[in-house]
């Protein structure tokens, strides 16, 4: 039974099968009427097969007679009467000769027979093998399977069949615990070495089943991914098919559109999670899905202009540090000319191990004047501390020009380099002739610096001299871009506005406007005849454009943005100057200031199409993609490939790759972050009238969650609708189908079809839910940037620049970090916020000195004793101690505002000072260090102190009395110095004894936080030791009453008692600590100053301090000795902070400068102060149940005079666009000391872009919350205003207007915009010139509201189809108002689409294509697709162009823009059969023929006309043949013995493949001004490329290839008369030449030599002359096989036969020949060389290799060279440069190469190679170099079993086997040498021998071993570049040790352990074991060979690991790791357990 219902399921779906022999019946009796085409056998009629066997065993095969037979068979005849086929084979055809097989004639009703019962059988055998195999896969799949067997009643659900799911997988747990630490004695805070637990969960598994047979299931989850798209839940039900609900989706799904096209998406929208249902009533389909959208939409466009894809550019984006000036103004006088110029750069103080290049130097601005680099000290760059010096710049990446003539001299660095300062050293000649030098190359040593000329100070300022040196203005452009394929356009337009339609690219002038690629320079000349006339386009001038070998774009004027200089054309028009200038672009070093000031951008068009496009995105959702070109959607792998991991898309079509072709792309892609939350709802319904008419509605909604309570503007919660109806009619007009076929010629074969879609959609947005949109909430107008409390981050600070009237002395400072943890809630008063935990405060005692006792020298002994102090007299001295640290580039000028100090102190005078700092702590104006000699290694004797002293060599050293003089010694926990005569004992507990000596700087090497790092004045890397003094200072007094504000004499700070004051507690001692208070240093106001500090004898101007960040280098704070003060003082800081506002408080004085007073600071509820306006509610978090503080702004002002405005301004650095809104709101406050001053005190308010283009709105300030205060500007009737005011002024009033209305209140300035906003002003004045009014002013809740919810609609009808196989059309008409936008839009009220598409937008399309190959025989094979497409578009602005006014409708029409472009293409390609001459020879021959025309129309407010026209022919004809054309002339040689070689020789007749083909491109550019002044640009171009190859001989064969491109532009240049035939200037020129000869004269001997040259040139437009480069190369290579020379069958082969033979050599033919036969058959001298060939089988042949190369360039030839030249046959181009032309460069090199080995034994493999490469410098300006490389020698042995090894071949092999021993070894050196000096400058050697020795240890099956032990060495030297004397090198020895061990058993019965007993492992136990050893050793020599550096490396790790496999789907196992380390001599361990458990299902 159970067989049966095995055989019965196996073979149940064949049942069908047996209804086919009724069938055969009821055929047979209506006679013959089936079509047979498949014969029987060809042996007989036909096999029947015998009985059928079980399906284990196979059918029996029946010969064939021949594969050959196997063709298609042709049924020739059939017989009705006879009931018979016949079937005829043909077997040969050639030509007309034709060969067939006997025909057969089969039974007609036995044939169907026998193929029923056949169709039978196979259709059994495919299901039983398809049967089979889903077992076998099910068998072998794994993965835990769930089988449940469901209820009956169910079925109707679920359907039937139980629920099956089939999960597969694993989940990894461990569990691990690591420590970590560090041998660093005495430690401030204790490291713990407690391991870390650390648990980690990973898991991936794939869910696949179905439940009933209606539902399936798909889950796949892995936890490694990140994107939300990768992980996919699946749950599908399907309903039956008479099931209303069809199907349910649940989980990652899609949402099907097809007929809609406004809705924002394309025809799916995927990257849905949610729930999608469809259902069916009749003809209506419903479909509805809740979601959220987990991917981004978004556009691409390419366009033939490239505009969509343009490269944006800001005006502070220029190229920094690509070209410098050498010399300042004046330095050179005209007629020097710089003879050798070396370059180098500061190393990187990163680099672990010093270069052996590195040299110590000082970069100076007058390097040979000591005087005039006195004055410019503050520049200097000393590079002369430890790790510090700079390496030389190799000349291949810089160029240099000096051009006496003009006085030029320039260096170029053909890349960026780092930030990194660059001196030079110079020889010049000068005009007199003499030889001078500029700086001093010396060895570099430390004793003897190089002394080199700054060009670029890392750290440089712009009132440095060197800083106008460097050019800003260069601008990056792709490298080598071709000009013509390149536009470039300058606009003005702040950051975040470049893609909108504000950004003008012209300046408006009296006479009309003008182009700012005009203004600024670039374009002066006509590129098409060089005439001075502006054509619109940058000039192809080498000083402008150098993207071809600099990729840059110069501007005429260093500063192009901050210049008056004015260009005149040819007719004497001059251009304006530039209306906007920006200096800040060029005086401020920090990028964000740079950035804030912007005020233009560069826009770069590439109009070259490419065939690839880069979306710019990665991980584009699969089948997301939309592609149209001209408005035709693209097939994907038809027309299109794409990449979506990496978002590359390919286009393949030439419809698609087009150049005049509109492309564009919609899609869909996951981001790899998502935080904004998008709920996607949607319901479509679609009725089905018939089957061709189809009426469908859609409805959308869509929101975007904020991520923030207070939404930011652009981050709303925003929800919008999108109500979509549409229909599709589908007709069959097969009345044109008729017609078609009617033509002529035309055979059709598809029918004709018109498809009519209609679409109206309408989009109702919310674009914020809230209402309201925050600019700032005022509850963090301010960031603090805190100079940290960590002690490591401060050092001991040098002195004070004269601290007191007398002379001070040094006391004791202390600083370090309690152990003691602080809570926020004990230092603030407030709550503990979210994110906020415990911290550690810096804590600073002051001991001031005071004279306990005095030393005294005995007359009579003359020993120096202590003596007690006189107590009559004052012991105290004017003693101070002060730390200081760096912290440049952190202070931002434009936000930074007060200084504040959280602290508590009851005592103590504190200075803060910020600006330039010395930091000699020792004044003796030398960088000290503790490494001296700087080696780089610190040494313990080295750790004596800032101070350069031991304690026995310190003043007043006494081993017992006074063992620390100085005070300098580290000590704590009995590690370092000790301080007392005696440390035994000491309470390490005691935190005042802990902390008593962690300052010191002697002995604290062994300390962790130092890293074992030498104590070093030099602070900051950069220009060494800072020496000079330019800061500010202030003073904070702590013993100062609570309730001083402001102390007027010598203290002056705020102290803020009420707000930040804490109750005090206990201290650890028991005592009570002063309470907390926050002290508040308004640094900006000169009253709160000290005072400033600059010395005397230095830059003024260099060192005045200012609140930027390179001003802003130190922090220094000390204390100063009160007048008898005996006491200690003690401070406790919890943070100190600069306090840098978003709102920079400034006072704009009258005519002179008063008393008015402003302070902007945030106010808080914590304060107790601010109550916030009526209707704002505090927040509670309902987490944490904290209550965040209400805060706001507060400006607080004093003594405000009329003649002064007060203000604070905001700038942001992304523009804020407004247009969504009506209104900006914001809440204000008042309150004045006097009520008399109310009516007097006006507030008001800006926002704009500027401070020159704002709107203003004014208040009468009023007491309190009054809303009369309160700003609500209105933008509709603002904008109002303006335009008025804009429409009123006289035409010649062309500038900016700045108006006030007359009521006051509100002022618009110059033309702000509500899309450009990016400056925010509040502030007050005064309007009674008798009062000085004073108060404050508060401000809260800045925000935008009334957004605009306009309601937009669209209209879209379409018409397309096709006219059989002739033709396809189409035609759209689509309109859409301003307002309406699509859900993929960015829907929020602050996006760049916030008011729709801005314009309503009109558009009509049509098209025509015609199949013109159907007028043709289908013989022809042709292809013929001719195109027309038609569009117009007409944009009618909602705005103003570039404004923010809302035009009135009649007005709009005058601001349109109108786009009409037409296109024609035509293509075609033929490939007819046959041996018409007409197609053999012309026609089958063209290839890629085609011709498209474009004419574009444009009319816009600036370009009232515009006409754009193009057309391109391409074609190429190809001249090869199928088979060329050969002969053999020496074929008469067959029958001589010594040539017969020579007899197949065939000599080429015809070239093997020979090509042409090229194009002609035209375009016609014509644009018409508002004043009508006209520009044209004409451009014609040809291109042509030949690819030409020739096998003259078997082993010779030949190549060329040509390309040429020319412009035809000027007429002048063009005649097609043959006489005088010339076209055009040829603009680029390129050949290449190959050869390859491969002679076999004999066969012991191959080799191959190949030549090869190359050449190409282009044309400087602007000289005539051409810049050129060729390059040639030959080679040599070969095999010489002396096996085959010595008679032999070769070498492979020889060593192959050889066996028992001996030295007869060859394989033993037993009974073939008789031993007479043989030796008959050899030569007589076989003997001798059967010998050599036994002694010398055991080489390999060897091989070899020679080439040769050679280069050339040749900037400025008047003329082209040769051709020998050009083919690389001649070194010697011929002909002339033109003046002014840069420098030729020449370059050769010579490489060969030889290697062999030899195999000894057949076990003992050996290679080995030489190879050495020479190149040398031929002609280059500057110094010329040859380098020399060589590697000998490259050796490789490995011992494998042996094959011939008499006697102890078995237990050689057995060893070998066991141990598999390998090793290498290899050397290589590398010089370079100064050709001019025949000198080396540099040699390194490297040996390397991985592995010396590699061991495999097979001891038995279940245990192996590995080990291996490498070794390299490195050794290099350098030289000095100019005497080649020694200076220097360096060494590097690594070593490895390494071994593994891999172990597996199994017990099943059991092993016994100790104290587990006996333990049965019934799976098997895998353990292994890894260990490695590193050591590393680098030594660095001094120039007379004396070791200077020695540093050290060591690294040790075991691992072991143990798993075992508990079962097929459970593995666990315990790893292990155990690493030890020294770097540097800093030891550190890790000790690392895990435990892991992996499941897998």
């Amino acid at each position: 039974m159970k067989a049966f219902s095995a055989w019965r399921r196996l073979y149940a779906p064949l049942i069908f099968c047996l209804a086919l022999p009724a069938a055969g019946s009821a055929w047979a009796a209506s006679g013959l009427a089936w079509r047979l085409e498949t014969p029987p056998s060809w042996v007989s009629t036909y096999q029947l097969p015998p009985d059928r066997k079980s399906v284990a065993l196979a059918d029996p095969i029946y010969p064939r007679l021949s594969f050959d037979l196997e063709r298609k068979t042709a049924n020739t005849e059939s017989f009705y009467e006879e009931k018979t086929l016949r079937f005829q084979q043909s077997y040969y055809r050639r030509g007309s000769e034709q060969k067939s097989l006997t025909p057969v004639a089969v039974d007609a009703l036995s044939y169907n027979a026998f193929r029923r019962e056949q169709l039978v059988h196979e259709r059994r055998d495919e299901i039983a093998k398809r049967q089979m195999e889903q077992a076998r896969a099910n068998r072998g799949q794994g993965g835990l399977g769930v089988k449940i067997n469901l209820p009956k009643r169910l079925d109707r659900i679920f359907g039937e069949g139980g629920a099956g799911l089939r999960v597969s997988g694993y989940r990894r747990i461990s569990f691990a615990g690591r420590s970590q630490w560090t041998d660093a004695k005495g430690v401030s805070i204790k490291q713990s070495k407690f391991p870390s637990l650390n648990m980690e969960q990973q898991y991936q598994f794939d869910i696949t089943g179905t439940i009933g047979s209606k539902i399936t299931v798909k889950v796949s989850q892995d936890s490694h991914t990140e994107l939300p798209l990768s992980n996919n839940i699946m749950i599908r039900y399907k309903g039956d098919e008479d099931d209303v609900l069809k199907t349910i989706e649940a989980g990652n799904t899609n949402l099907s559109l097809p007929n809609t096209q406004f809705v924002g998406y394309s025809s799916q929208i995927r990257g849905l999670f949610g729930v999608k249902a469809e259902a069916q009533v009749g003809r209506l389909y419903l479909t509805g899905i809740a979601s959220q959208e987990k991917g981004s939409s978004e556009r691409t466009t390419v366009t033939p202009t490239g505009e969509e894809s343009a490269q944006i550019i800001r005006d502070s984006e220029y190229a920094q540090r690509r070209i410098f000036d050498i010399g300042l103004p004046g330095e050179f006088q005209p007629g020097d000319e710089i003879t050798r110029l070396l370059v180098y750069r500061k190393l990187e103080t990163w680099q672990k191990e010093r270069p052996a290049n590195a040299a110590y130097a000082t970069l100076e601005v007058f390097p040979d004047s000591t005087s005039a680099s006195a004055r410019y000290s503050t520049e200097r760059v000393d590079l002369t501390a430890i790790d510090a010096g700079v390496i030389p710049v190799e000349d291949g990446e810089f160029e240099w020009f000096s051009k006496p003539d003009s006085n030029r001299h320039y260096l170029v660095f053909l890349q960026q380099p780092r930030d990194l300062s660059i001196g030079v050293y110079l020889e010049v000649k000068r005009a007199g002739g003499a030889v001078d030098t500029i700086g001093s190359n010396t060895d570099g040593t430390f004793e003897n610096p190089k002394r080199l000329k700054l060009l670029f100070n890392e750290n440089s300022m712009p009132s440095f001299k060197t800083w106008g040196l460097m050019w800003r203005n260069c601008y990056a452009l792709p490298m080598g871009t071709n000009i013509d394929d390149i536009d470039v356009k300058i606009y003005k337009g702040l950051a975040a506005t470049e893609n909108t339609s504000t950004p003008k690219d012209y300046q408006e002038t009296p006479a009309g406007t003008q182009s700012y690629i005009e203004i600024l320079g670039l374009d002066q000349y006509s590129r098409s005849n060089q005439l001075k006339q502006p054509d619109g386009k940058i000039d192809d001038r080498p000083e402008v454009f150098r993207a071809y070998d600099w990729g840059l774009l110069i501007f005429p004027h260093r500063e192009p943005f901050n210049s008056d200089t004015t260009f005149t054309d040819a007719q004497g028009s001059t251009t304006q100057p530039l209306d906007l200038k920006v200096p800040n672009l060029y005086y401020y070093d920090g990028d964000i200031q740079r950035t804030n000031a912007s005020q233009y951008f560069l826009k770069l068009f590439t109009k070259s199409r490419s065939s690839e496009i880069r979306l710019g995105r990665a991980n584009i959702i699969e089948g997301s993609e939309r592609i149209t070109a001209n408005g035709v959607q693209l097939v994907r792998g038809e027309d299109y490939r794409i990449d979506y991991d990496f978002g590359r898309v390919t286009l393949i079509s030439e419809q698609a790759r087009d150049p005049n072709a509109d492309v564009a792309i919609d899609f869909e892609y996951a981001p790899f972050l998502s935080v904004q939350k998008k709920t996607l709802l949607g319901f479509r319904a679609e009725y089905e009238v018939s089957r061709d008419l189809k009426i469908g509605s859609t409805v959308l909604y869509k929101s975007d969650k904020a991520r923030d309570r207070k939404p930011r503007v652009g981050e709303e919660t925003a929800k919008s609708y999108v109500f979509d109806a549409d229909a599709t009619w589908s007709l069959r007009p097969n009345f044109l189908t008729r017609l078609a076929d009617a033509l002529p010629i035309v055979q059709t074969e598809s029918p004709s079809n018109l498809r009519l879609q209609a679409e109206v959609a309408q989009s109702r947005p919310n674009p914020n839910v809230d209402g309201e949109a925050y600019v700032d909430d005022f509850e963090a107008s301010a960031e603090q940037m805190t100079l940290g409390t960590a002690r490591t981050q401060w050092t001991l600070s040098s002195a004070p620049a004269h601290p007191f009237t007398g002379e001070g002395e040094r006391g004791r400072l202390l600083w370090h970090n309690p152990d003691r943890l602080l809570r926020f809630d004990q230092v603030y008063n407030r709550e503990t916020a979210a994110g906020e935990s415990t911290f550690r405060s810096l804590r600073l005692i002051f001991r001031p000195n005071v004279v306990d006792s005095v030393w005294a020298e005995e007359p009579d002994t003359g020993q120096t004793v202590w003596t007690p102090p006189d107590t009559s007299k004052d012991l105290t001295y004017d003693s101070w101690a002060g730390i200081m640290r760096y912290f440049a580039n952190r202070v931002d000028n434009d936000r930074v505002q007060v200084f504040e100090i959280r602290a508590r102190g009851r005592s103590g005078r504190m200075h803060v000072e910020f600006g330039r700092i010395s930091e000699d702590v020792d004044g003796d104006g030398k960088a000290y260090t503790e490494d001296r000699p700087p080696t780089g290694e610190f040494l313990p004797e080295e750790d004596i102190g800032l101070d350069g002293l031991p304690d026995e060599l310190e003043p007043h050293y006494h081993p017992l009395f006074n063992p620390d003089p100085n005070r300098d010694n580290w000590f704590l926990e009995d590690e370092g110095e000790c301080p007392l005569p005696t440390c035994s004992g000491l309470d390490w507990n005691n935190d005042s004894l802990r902390y008593e000596w962690l300052n010191g700087t002697e002995g604290n090497r062994v300390e962790l936080e130092n890293l074992n790092r030498p104590d070093a004045e030099i602070l900051g890397d950069v220009s060494g030791l800072e020496k000079q003094n330019g800061y500010f200072s202030y003073v904070i007094d702590f013993s100062a009453p609570a309730d001083t504000a402001l102390d007027t004499t010598k203290t002056k700070y705020f102290r803020d008692l009420s707000s930040y004051k804490v109750s005090a507690d206990e201290s650890e001692g028991g005592g009570i600590n002063p309470p907390w208070y926050t002290y508040r240093i308004p640094i900006r106001d000169p009253e709160f100053l000290d005072r400033i500090v600059i010395d005397e004898d230095g830059d003024s101007a260099a060192l005045a301090p200012a609140w930027t960040g390179e001003r802003i280098r130190h922090v220094r704070i000390w204390f100063e000795q009160m007048p008898g003060q005996t006491w200690t003082d003690t401070v406790e800081i919890a943070d100190w902070y600069f306090v840098q506002s978003y709102w920079r408080d400034t006072v704009i004085y009258g005519a002179e400068e008063t008393g008015s007073q402003l302070v902007a600071a945030t106010i808080s509820e914590e304060d107790g102060r601010f109550r916030p306006p009526p209707g704002v509610e505090p927040y509670t978090d309902p987490t944490t149940n904290v209550t965040e503080p209400q805060r706001g702004m507060m400006l607080e002002f004093s003594n405000l005079d009329s003649r002064d405005t007060l203000e604070v301004r905001k700038s942001v650095l992304q523009v804020d666009k407004y247009a969504g809104y009506r209104r900006l709101r914001m809440y204000v406050y008042g309150r004045l000391q006097d009520p008399g001053d109310y009516n007097n005190v006006l507030f008001f308010f800006r926002v704009g872009r500027d401070s020159l283009n704002y709107y203003e709105q004014r208040r009468v300030l009023r007491e309190g919350w009054d809303p009369e205060n309160f700003v609500d500007i209105d933008f509709n009737e603002i904008t109002a205003i303006k335009d008025a005011a804009q429409r009123g002024r006289e035409p010649q009033e062309w500038a900016a207007v700045d108006t006030v209305t007359p009521d006051g209140r509100q002022r618009i300035r110059g033309d702000p915009s509500l899309n450009e906003v990016k400056y925010f002003v509040a502030g007050i004045v005064n309007s009674d010139p008798s009062r000085l009014p004073s108060g404050e002013i508060w401000l809260d809740e800045l925000r935008v509201s009334d957004v605009r919810k306009d309601v937009g609609t669209a209209v879209r009808f379409a018409a397309n189809g096709n006219v059989a196989d002739l033709g396809s059309y189409s035609f759209t008409y689509q309109t859409q108002d301003p307002y309406f936008r699509g859900l993929s839009s960015s829907t929020r009220g602050g996006s760049d689409q916030n008011l729709g598409s801005g314009s309503s937008d009109t558009r009509v399309m049509y098209s025509f294509s015609l199949n013109a190959d159907q007028f043709v025989p289908r013989s022809w094979n042709a292809r013929l697709p001719v195109t027309y497409s038609y569009s117009k578009s007409t944009q009618l602005p909602l705005l103003r162009t570039g404004s923010d006014i809302v035009l009135p409708e009649e007005v709009r029409r005058q601001e349109q823009v109108v786009s009409e472009s037409q296109m024609i293409s035509v293509s075609g390609q033929v490939n007819k059969a046959g041996r018409n001459p007409l197609f053999t020879l012309l026609l089958n021959r063209l290839q890629g023929t085609s011709f498209s025309y474009r004419r574009s129309l444009q009319q816009s407010p600036r370009v009232p006309y515009g006409l754009t026209e193009g057309y391109s022919v391409r074609s190429g004809f190809d001249f090869g043949l199928k088979k060329p054309l050969a002969v053999a002339p020496l074929r008469w040689t067959e029958s001589v013995p010594i040539v017969k070689r020579l007899a197949g020789t065939a000599v080429g007749l015809y070239p093997s493949r020979w090509t042409l083909s090229g194009g002609f491109d035209r375009t016609l550019t014509i644009t018409d001004d508002i004043e009508g002044k006209r520009r044209t640009s004409f451009q014609r171009s040809l291109d042509a490329k030949m690819d030409f190859a020739y096998e003259l001989l078997q082993n010779l064969d030949l190549s060329f290839r040509a390309n040429t491109r020319r412009d035809l532009s000027d007429p002048k240049d063009v005649n097609l008369s043959l006489s005088h035939l010339r076209l055009g200037r040829e603009t680029h020129f390129d050949q290449q030449a190959t050869a390859k000869y491969t002679p076999a004269l004999v066969s012991w001997l191959s080799t191959d030599f190949g030549f090869s040259g190359s050449y190409a040139d282009d044309l400087e437009r602007s000289s005539g002359a051409r810049r050129s480069t060729m390059s040639s190369s030959w080679n040599l290579t070969g095999r010489f096989d002396h096996m085959r020379f010595l008679g032999g069958k070769g070498g492979e082969d020889e060593r192959r036969y050889r066996g028992k033979g001996g030295i007869s050599g060859g394989r033993s033919d037993r009974g073939s020949k008789t031993e007479g036969e043989v030796k008959a058959g050899r030569p007589f001298y076989d003997p001798p060389l059967a010998v050599l060939r036994f002694l010398t089988g055991w080489i390999d042949a060897p091989s070899y290799n020679y080439s040769e190369t050679f280069r050339y360039a040749l900037p400025g030839s008047v003329e082209r060279p040769g051709l020998k030249y050009r083919l690389g046959l001649s070194r010697t181009p011929g002909v002339a440069q033109t003046a002014g032309s840069t420098n030729p460069s020449a370059s050769e090199g010579v490489s060969y190469d030889f290697g062999s080995g030899f195999t000894l034994l057949g076990g003992l493999q050996t290679t080995v190679k030489y190879r050495q490469g020479i190149t040398r410098d031929l002609v280059k300006k500057g110094d010329l170099y040859e380098d020399i490389s060589t590697s000998w020698p490259d050796l490789t042995i490995q011992i494998r079993p042996f094959t011939t090894l008499p006697l102890i071949k078995k237990p050689v092999n057995k060893f070998i086997d066991i141990f598999s021993p390998r090793t290498s070894y290899s050397r290589s050196t590398r010089e370079r040498r100064d050709l001019g000096g025949d000198f080396v400058i540099s040699r390194s050697t490297s040996t390397s021998q991985s592995p010396l020795l590699s061991l495999n240890f097979k001891l038995f099956k279940a245990l192996s071993l590995t080990t291996s032990y490498s070794l390299s060495n490195e050794e290099s030297d350098e030289y000095n570049r100019t005497t080649g004397a020694y200076t220097g090198g360096s060494e590097a020895i690594r070593k490895t040790i390494g071994g593994s061990a891999q172990y597996s058993f199994a017990a099943p019965s059991g092993i016994s352990l100790p104290l587990f007993g006996k333990v049965k492992f019934r799976s098997t136990v895998n353990i292994s074991l890894d260990i490695k050893f590193n050591n590393s050793v680098n030594r660095t020599f001094d120039a007379k060979g004396n070791v200077n550096n020695i540093t050290e490396n060591d690294e040790m790790e075991i691992r072991p690991d143990i798993s075992y496999t508990f079962s097929q789907q459970i593995k666990g196992g315990l790893s292990m790791r155990w690493r030890d380390s020294n770097v540097s001599n800093q030891k550190t361990h890790l000790r690392e357990v895990q435990i892991w458990m992996e499941i897998r299902f």
